[in-house]
This record gives structure tokens, C-alpha cells and sequence, in this order.
């Protein structure tokens, strides 16, 4: 018995032996798929602890030999890492998970794709639902606070534009980032687009990251993926509402004095001038009497049978006073729709997106509407071939303000209009200051009223088709054709306004049309591999990108009536007159990337790109760009194994190289054109009158590449098991070779536009510091915040030889209150300096002199100590850039309720406000500050601005620090309070979704500057506007906006 027990025991051990030797030839198969069923080629499977593995093939299969037991580790890029144990079954099908650590999201950074823990360069990404949270109307402006290091300068108004900056000026031509939208580049009308499609926008802030772009990308990246739908998939529908009022809050608006206050301070001058008193509209005597009507002027009754609408608009005076603002700004209503319609099927996916836009201004007769429609697919024609396309059609309808930023539009005329004269005349129709002694402005009702059927249309088209081949299963092709098509027609009628004191006297029609069409084709080959510990990606391609443009003016006056249905050119009687213009250029590129990785442990990245521009001679047309980027990622060493509270830590630093030629085209030729004042016979005889040419444009054929050199230092992580993540990065960028205008002897050029040269240099230093804390504290509370800090010094180094040399800004009337000069940041102000008033005898003889100087007037400082006030004495007075800008915004999430707030700021920027050139000084009869009624006077020797007088000292129009004033701001940019409807009424509603929201934005502002908004927006249009920043001449504010919205998914 024994022997047969012990006979068994050998036999089941042999056995088991025998099986465990067996097991280890198992072959082990299976398909691997996401979690929508889509099969994933090239998914790691390793072998726990052995370096034995394989990867999916095209269709997702896998085939590999493991014993049973062991445990097989299934990875890839953007999905959690999945492990199994080996049963004897030998099939093994897998369905892999989305990662939701925010470190392994997979972002577009440059034609490929990269995981965001192994970016090595700087790179921020903003998700969808970050953008829908503040509810934008246009793209740009969502950026405001939600990234560091992006400033974003919005100009105001329904549809206006935006202007944004990565990490400073960089030069003084064109800062405005390149925009890549699915793999089409373009560089305007990103307010076309619609916020709703916006899958996610990735921001590449330094050269080692951009530099795959080339020169275009020298202002930094904003890489936009739209929506798009998902193979395998049901059909998915959302709806996303909101609906809600804007508004200027009369807090906002200044304190201007009133009627009999305006008199008051006119008589206040006269006797500081010790004259008489007397004004057209007030009388003569001891005091101002207020008149019954301005028309006639000062009288206190008027024969009404005798009311002529253009020679004779009897006005009533208005002695309780007009406030133009109030009249001016209105609350207005905004509505924003959007459906979106996605899914797909084994071998297609699609995204269909629709928007519509109507948003009422806050000043009167402007409005912005937009229609947007979009659409995505994708078709796998087989297992390894692709094809796509990503398109989108807008159609905008927009009235804009007449003269926002302008000294001779409507904002700033609201600062010039008196408050006795009313809005209407007897008659209804519009009053003005047609009477004496009431100025020279305008009705800006009456402005904005005739100005309500001036639109502006834009049709913008803009997308691409691609092809996408499998070749092997690590080498991908891809060709992309993409189009970018803007055409824009503006009608503008001007009419004859008899009611001001310098009338038009004839109406007139304009009509612009502008087209503009680009083609960009790139082709790809890409490669990635990962052999063991070692993972490369790379990729290699070409780009050509072809430019088109026209613009055509025309225009013609003396109609006979207004009528919107008569404004066509043909029904003019008067003059005719047509402008036109156009531009071709060009660009071909040849590029490379590799990214490698070592155990996900050593990181490094190389990039090198040629372009060559048509705007360059051939000699100097091509040039080469590197970028350069490596990581070390500390938390996976071994002496970092027992540090548990850091998860992931990692220093990077980079380095890269791009150009620069935003220039006008052409400019290496000298170009002329015909001019009806030359009349230079070209045949060489003057017996007759021939068109004449005269030189127009110097140009200068050794013009090349402006140079960005950019270093990047920085550290990013997450500690506490991912709840907390940090990033700071500390960055160096110097544009040599800058393309600035040559310092020309007009008396040798004449009226000729200089010459471009390359000469100068601009620096910027600073960081970005972004944090962010994330917790589901319990299973109903969900909290969530995050901060980011920004700064950037700007310093231009030279202009050359001569460190006299400078460029002005535009015009602020008489002024020109913007300098950029060696050794100052860009756009810096620059005028006299004010040391306060002259107090007495003393002072009077320490001050310079100048014309109108005595005891009352300012004391300008005698910079060169020669005893004269003059242009010699003028020196850097402010800067308008911010010393740091920030950002503060929290969520929670409480069951179904759902909070967010956001705050936004800047602070140290100066504002130069200009419009108290026409409130604090005597510069035109108009409306008065309250600090020009407490001007100097022997009994008020603490006021700021000198006494008051008909004849106004010397220089006090002239740029000065009187204008400038602190521009730092807080502001309460959003505040959303949300509600879900619970899975048990919705389910039964048959919904995915249901959710409401109640929403405030720029609630409220805590800021000392004393204009309507201290977002002052920034000079639009390219070219030299970058010198010519933070000047307030009346532009249009930031409204404050109360939404009611819905968001609804199917």
C-alpha cells in the first residue's frame, strides 16, 4: 500500500512539473481596444520583471509566449497601464482605460503628438472645459489669466479683436503668435471662430518647443484641435445655451461737472486773467446765467416758427445737464447657441459643429453676429489608410463704435460734449454745437445712430483634408492640404450732421472689399519605436505656404436722400475715387524632430528647420533654426524611491533659435508710384502734362532674418498623489538683427518711405509660475484650484550706433506720447516731468522758463539745467508694461452643484490717459473734471492742476506725467454657479446630461486708474502698433455680463 501511495505521490508531482513545463510554452493572444471599442496599433505588452515583450500590430492583435502566472504589463501613450495574469486559456482580450492624470495627456506639440510628462520644452495646455468656464465670446480673450505668460489685450466692443503676447514684446514689428488650427496656420481672425468647437489649445512659449514651427513661430504657438468624433461609437448629441444682459456700471463712468459748474470755472478763468467776463452762451455779468436756449445762442426765449432743421436748430438749453454717457451706454442682450453632433462607426468617425452669435454693445447701435458651422471626419479607407478633413465656415455681421482709441471718434467725444447741450433739438432732431461758445465736437448719439447700418462682413473659411498611411507598423505618412479664405466687405455712409459747429455739408459712401487666400501643404513621415528602455519619436517634412491679397476702395458723395436702400455708388451725383492694393508672398520649409527617452527617466528633444521667405533676396532668403530641449526626471532615480510624497519631478532646460521677417512684402526693391502733383514726364520733355512716378519705397536688398534666441529653465511636478502640481520656469529671449526703418535725411528721400535695415536688439527676461491643487475629498466634494503668476522685463538694447535714435508711436493730437529708444522697454511713455506747481516767488525763478510761466503753473523740470523748458528736457516718464500679471481661480463641486471663481489682474503697468487732455485742461470747450474745478488758486495751493486761464501756459498739451496714471487692476473676472440634474431624472428625461448655470463675468475691478476700464486695449493692426501701447484716447470698456445658460447632452 505504501509502495502504491509513494508510486502516486511521484506521479502527481512528475505531473505538475510536467504542466508547469508546458504552461511556459503557452502562446498568449488577444486584441487590444480602447473604451470605445477603437483597436490600438502599437500597445506596449512586457512581461512583469523580464525584459520579454512585443506590441500590437496594425489591427491590435498580439501574439506572445508566457508562462501561466506571469503578469502581462499593457501600456500606451495616454491610457492607464493595464497588467493581467497569464491563465492557461491562452486569450487574453484587453479594453484599456483613458488616463485621467493630467500628466498623461497626449497633446499635439509640434506635427506629432507627445505625452504631457515627457515635454521637455514650454509648453502649457488648456483644456475645452477650461475655455467653456469663463463662456468667451471669441477664443482669445478665454485665454485672459488661464495661462502663464499669455497677455491678452482685448480691444472692446461686440467682435472686437484681441491681442495676445507670449512672454512679452519681442520686437517692434509684428508679436502676434502664430495660430495652428488642426494643422493649418494662420495669424488673424481667430474671433471667426467658435469657443464650443475647441477640443483642447496647446501654447508653445519657447523656441525649443516652437522652433519645429520656423520663423512664423518666433512670437510663440497656439496649437487649436477642434472636436472631433470617435470610431465605434454612438451618435452623441449636445446643446449648449447661454443667454444673458451686458452693461457698463455708472460707477465706471467719470465725474464730470455739471451745467452751472462748467459756467462757473469759465468765469473762474477770466478773472484769473483779470478780463471781463463774457461768453456767447453765459452773458456778461458779475456770474454765469445758464440761457433757456443755445440756439439762438444765450436767449432766453426764441421765435419757434422759424426752426430750419440745417440753418437754424433751435435748442433748448438742458440746465439739469446730458449725461452723454448714460445716454451713450446702455445694457445690451447677448445670446450664444451651439449644437454639436458627434460619433461614429467601424471605419469613420465625424463631428458636426453649429454656432450662432448675437451680441448687442453696451454703446449704442454696435453688435457683433456670428454664424459658425464646422465639420470633422475621419474615414479609415483601410486597416493602414486614412483619410480626413477639418473644416469650418463663419459668417459675421458687425457694427463697431465709431473712433474706439481714436481722439476724433464717439468715446472720445463723450469727454468733449457739454453737458448743457441736449441730444435732441426742438424738433427731434439731433442738437449740437452748432451756437458759439459751445466747442467743436460732435453728438455722439447722433454718431452712433447714423453709424447704425455700417457694416462690416467677414466670410472666413478655414480648414484642411488630409491623408494619413500606415507604411510599417512604426512609420506613418501624412499629407495635409489646408486653405485659409477671408473676404471682407465694409459699407460705411457718412451723412451730413448740420447741428455741429464745423459741419460735413455733403454725405458720401465708401465701400471696401478685401480678400485674402492661403494654402499651406505639409507632408510628414513619422517614426516611433520603442525598444526596450530606449523610445524614439521622430519626424521629418516638408511645408510650402502660398499668400494672395486684395484690397479695392471706392467711394462717392452727393446723394439725395439717406435711404439704406440708396447707398449704392451709381446713385451718387458727386466725385468718384478708388483705392486699391495687393500682395503675393511665400514661404518653403524643410524640417526635423526627434524626442528619445531612456527608462522615462532622461528626456531629450531636437528640432531643426529651414525657411525660405520671398520677402528676402535669394542670397539671403533660406536660413537654418534649431531647437534644443533635454529633461531629467529626478523622481525616478533610485535614491528617490523612498520620497513618497513627490510622484513626479523633473528639470528641463532648452534652447532654440528662430527668425523673424514680418515685414511688408517687396521691401528689398525701391517701388514707385504715380502721383498727380509730379507730373514728371517720363519721354524727358515739359511741352506736356504725362502721369508722373516718384519714388515711393526705398528698398534694400540686403535685408535678412531678424534672430530669437530663447532659454528655458524649468521645473515641474506633482506631489501628494497628483493632487498637487507645479510648474516654474525662468526664460531668456534676445531678437538681434532687428528689421527696423533706416534714420533717413528727409531732405534726401523726401516723402519716401525709409528703408528697412537690420539693426538692433530687444531682451526679455523673466518667469511663469503656474500651481494647481486637485482633490476628491470625499465621494459627493470635489475641490480644485489653481494660481498663476507671470512676469517679463523688456529692454531694448539698441538701435543701432546711435543711441539718439528712436521711434514714436502714433499721434495723441499734437502729441506723440510713445518712445522706444535704447535702454527702455518698448512703447515706453515719454514727456516732460511734473514737479508739482509753483508755489511762490522762489520757485518761479528756480523753474525753467517758458512761455506763459508763473506762480499757478506747473513746474516742469529743467533736465539739462539751461534754464529753458523745452524738447530737450523731455525724458522716459512710464511704461506700460506690467511688472507681473496673475491669475487665482477655484472650483468645487458638491453632488450635482457645481462653483467656480476666477480673478485676473495685472499690476506696476502704467496707463497714459490721454482723454484728460480734453477734461482737465482748456484745450476745447467741453465737459470738466471735478479736478479741474479745484484747480491752483492762492487759497488751494494743494491742487494738481494749475490755475485756470484763457490763455493756457506753454507746453501743457504736450506729452507729460500729469497723464500718467497706475494701470494695476484686480479683477473678478467669473463667477458660475452650475446645478445637474440628478441620474435619476435624467435617465428618465432620456438624457446623458442635463445641467443650468447662472454666471456673472468682470463683476468687479479694484483698480486706482481713474478711466472708464484700465484694460487698456492694445494698438491693433500689425506692424508698428507694438509702438504704441497703453494709451487711453477713449477706448471702448470691458463690459460686465449676467448669463443664464444650459448645457444639454443626448
Amino acid at each position: 500500500m505504501k509502495n502504491k501511495l509513494g508510486y502516486l505521490f511521484f506521479v502527481l508531482t512528475f505531473m505538475s512539473f510536467a504542466n508547469i513545463g508546458t504552461a511556459q510554452e503557452i502562446t498568449i493572444t488577444g486584441t487590444v481596444m480602447d473604451n470605445t471599442g477603437i483597436l490600438l496599433p502599437g500597445v506596449n505588452i512586457v512581461i512583469k520583471d523580464s525584459s520579454k515583450g512585443t506590441q500590437t500590430d496594425f489591427d491590435g492583435n498580439y501574439s506572445l509566449t508566457a508562462s501561466s502566472g506571469d503578469t502581462l504589463l499593457f501600456s500606451y501613450l495616454g491610457m492607464e497601464t493595464q497588467n493581467i495574469t497569464v491563465s492557461s486559456s491562452g486569450v487574453h482580450n484587453i479594453t484599456l482605460q483613458e488616463n485621467s492624470n493630467q500628466l498623461e495627456e497626449i497633446v499635439v506639440t509640434g506635427y506629432s503628438k507627445q505625452s504631457v510628462r515627457n515635454i521637455t520644452g514650454s509648453v502649457i495646455v488648456v483644456k475645452a472645459e477650461d475655455i467653456a468656464a469663463t463662456s468667451p465670446v471669441d477664443i482669445e480673450q478665454s485665454l485672459q489669466g488661464l495661462a502663464s505668460g499669455v497677455t491678452v489685450g482685448s480691444e472692446g466692443g461686440p467682435g472686437g479683436e484681441a491681442m495676445v503676447r507670449i512672454r512679452g514684446f519681442g520686437t517692434i514689428n509684428n508679436n502676434n503668435p502664430l495660430y495652428v488650427i488642426d494643422g493649418t496656420p494662420t495669424n488673424t481672425g481667430i474671433n471667426q471662430l467658435n469657443p464650443s468647437d475647441i477640443k483642447s489649445m496647446q501654447i508653445l512659449k519657447d523656441a525649443s518647443s516652437a522652433a519645429i514651427y520656423g520663423f512664423r513661430a518666433s512670437n510663440g504657438v497656439i496649437l487649436i484641435t477642434t472636436k472631433g468624433g470617435k470610431y465605434n461609437s454612438d451618435t452623441k448629441f449636445t446643446f449648449d445655451s447661454y443667454v444673458g444682459v451686458d452693461n457698463i456700471p455708472k460707477s465706471a463712468f467719470p465725474d464730470l461737472l455739471s451745467t452751472q459748474e462748467t459756467a462757473n470755472v469759465i468765469w473762474t478763468r477770466f478773472n484769473n486773467d483779470g478780463t471781463a467776463p463774457s461768453h456767447p452762451q453765459y452773458g456778461n455779468g458779475s456770474t454765469p446765467v445758464l440761457p433757456n436756449y443755445l440756439t439762438p445762442a444765450g436767449a432766453n426765449s426764441a421765435d419757434l416758427s422759424t426752426y430750419d432743421p440745417e440753418t437754424n436748430k433751435i435748442t433748448r438749453a438742458n440746465k439739469e445737464g446730458t449725461d452723454w454717457f448714460d445716454e451713450y451706454f446702455n445694457a445690451a442682450f447677448v445670446q450664444n447657441y451651439n449644437l454639436g453632433i458627434s460619433g461614429g462607426s467601424e471605419t469613420a468617425k465625424f463631428h458636426v459643429g453649429i454656432g450662432a452669435l448675437t451680441q448687442d454693445g453696451v454703446a449704442l447701435h454696435t453688435s457683433f453676429d456670428r454664424y459658425v458651422l464646422r465639420v470633422n471626419s475621419e474615414f479609415k479607407v483601410t486597416n493602414n489608410f486614412r483619410i480626413g478633413e477639418s473644416f469650418s465656415i463663419s459668417y459675421s455681421d458687425r457694427i463697431g463704435s465709431t473712433g474706439s482709441q481714436f481722439t476724433g471718434g464717439d468715446i472720445s467725444f463723450l469727454y468733449r460734449s457739454q453737458p448743457i447741450i441736449p441730444v435732441y433739438d426742438i424738433a427731434g432732431n439731433y442738437a449740437g454745437p452748432q451756437s458759439p461758445g459751445l466747442g467743436n465736437g460732435i453728438n455722439p448719439v447722433a454718431s452712433a445712430t447714423r453709424n447704425k447700418n455700417n457694416l462690416t462682413r467677414r466670410l472666413r473659411t478655414i480648414g484642411g483634408v488630409y491623408a494619413e498611411l500606415d507604411v510599417f507598423k512604426d512609420l506613418t505618412f501624412k499629407t495635409n492640404f489646408g486653405v485659409d479664405y477671408d473676404a471682407n466687405n465694409s459699407s460705411f455712409f457718412s451723412f451730413k450732421n448740420p447741428e455741429v459747429a464745423e459741419p460735413t455739408n455733403v454725405n458720401k459712401l465708401t465701400e471696401n472689399n478685401s480678400y485674402a487666400i492661403s494654402t499651406t501643404w505639409y507632408n510628414t513621415l513619422s517614426y516611433s519605436k520603442k525598444i526596450g528602455n530606449h523610445t524614439i519619436d521622430a519626424v521629418v517634412g516638408t511645408e510650402s505656404y502660398k499668400l494672395q491679397e486684395k484690397f479695392l476702395g471706392a467711394s462717392r458723395n452727393k446723394f439725395l436722400i439717406n435711404n439704406i436702400n440708396y447707398r449704392y455708388l451709381d446713385r451718387g451725383e458727386g466725385s468718384r475715387d478708388n483705392n486699391g492694393e495687393g500682395n503675393k508672398e511665400g514661404y518653403f520649409s524643410v524640417f526635423g524632430k526627434v524626442d528619445y527617452s531612456y527608462n522615462d527617466k532622461y528626456l531629450l528633444s531636437a528640432s531643426l528647420r529651414r525657411d525660405a521667405s520671398s520677402k528676402f533676396d535669394e542670397q539671403h532668403r533660406a536660413d537654418l533654426f534649431p531647437g534644443y530641449s533635454a529633461a531629467w526626471r529626478i523622481s525616478s532615480e533610485p535614491f528617490m524611491e523612498n520620497v513618497s510624497f513627490i510622484n513626479d519631478l523633473k528639470i528641463k532646460a532648452g534652447y532654440g533659435e528662430l527668425g523673424n521677417e514680418s515685414i511688408p512684402q517687396g521691401r528689398i526693391y525701391s517701388q514707385y508710384n504715380n502721383n498727380d502733383n509730379t507730373n514728371y514726364d517720363l519721354l524727358g520733355t515739359n511741352s506736356s502734362v504725362l502721369p508722373g512716378y516718384g519714388l515711393f519705397i526705398l528698398g534694400n536688398k540686403d535685408l535678412t532674418w531678424e534672430y530669437t534666441s530663447t532659454k528655458n529653465l524649468g521645473v515641474d511636478g506633482a506631489l501628494f498623489n497628483n493632487t498637487f502640481m507645479f510648474n516654474l520656469e525662468f526664460y531668456n529671449s534676445v531678437t538681434e538683427e532687428l528689421l527696423v526703418p533706416e534714420q533717413a535725411n528727409i531732405t534726401i528721400i523726401g516723402n519716401a518711405v525709409p528703408k528697412y535695415i537690420n539693426n538692433g536688439t530687444v531682451e526679455n527676461n523673466g518667469f511663469d509660475l503656474s500651481l494647481g491643487y486637485s482633490k476628491q475629498i470625499s465621494e459627493d466634494l470635489k475641490f480644485d484650484t489653481s494660481v498663476n503668476i507671470s512676469a517679463y522685463k523688456n529692454k531694448v538694447k539698441d538701435l543701432g550706433d546711435n543711441s539718439d535714435y528712436f521711434l514714436d508711436g502714433n499721434l495723441a493730437r499734437e502729441t506723440k506720447p510713445s518712445r522706444t529708444q535704447s535702454g527702455h522697454a518698448i512703447s515706453s511713455f515719454h514727456g516732460f516731468i511734473i514737479d508739482g506747481i509753483i508755489q511762490n516767488d522762489a520757485e518761479l525763478a528756480a523753474t525753467g522758463d517758458y512761455l506763459g510761466k508763473e506762480i499757478g503753473t506747473f513746474k516742469y523740470r529743467d533736465l539739462n539745467n539751461d534754464g529753458v523748458i523745452n524738447d530737450e528736457d523731455r525724458d522716459f516718464i512710464g511704461n506700460p508694461h506690467p511688472d507681473f500679471t496673475y491669475s487665482f481661480n477655484m472650483g468645487l463641486e458638491y453632488k450635482n452643484i457645481d462653483f467656480g471663481i476666477f480673478f485676473q489682474g495685472s499690476q506696476g503697468n502704467d496707463i497714459y490717459n490721454f482723454t484728460k487732455f480734453f477734461t482737465d485742461y482748456n484745450s476745447f470747450p467741453g465737459a470738466k473734471s471735478r479736478d479741474y474745478l479745484n484747480s491752483w488758486s492762492p487759497s488751494n495751493t494743494g491742487a494738481r492742476l494749475p490755475k485756470l486761464s484763457n490763455n493756457p501756459a506753454e507746453h501743457y498739451s504736450s506729452a507729460s506725467s500729469y497723464y500718467i496714471e497706475d494701470g494695476s487692476y484686480l479683477r473678478l473676472k467669473n463667477v458660475q454657479l452650475g446645478y445637474s440634474l440628478p441620474e435619476q431624472i435624467t435617465s428618465k428625461l432620456k438624457v446623458e446630461k442635463l445641467r443650468v448655470y447662472i454666471q456673472a463675468k468682470n463683476l468687479y475691478t479694484w483698480t486706482k486708474y481713474s478711466g472708464l476700464d484700465p484694460e487698456i486695449n492694445l494698438q491693433y493692426g500689425g506692424g508698428f502698433g507694438n509702438l504704441d501701447i497703453g494709451i487711453d484716447r477713449g477706448a471702448y470698456p470691458v463690459a460686465r455680463s449676467f448669463l443664464f445658460g444650459v448645457n444639454l447632452s443626448l
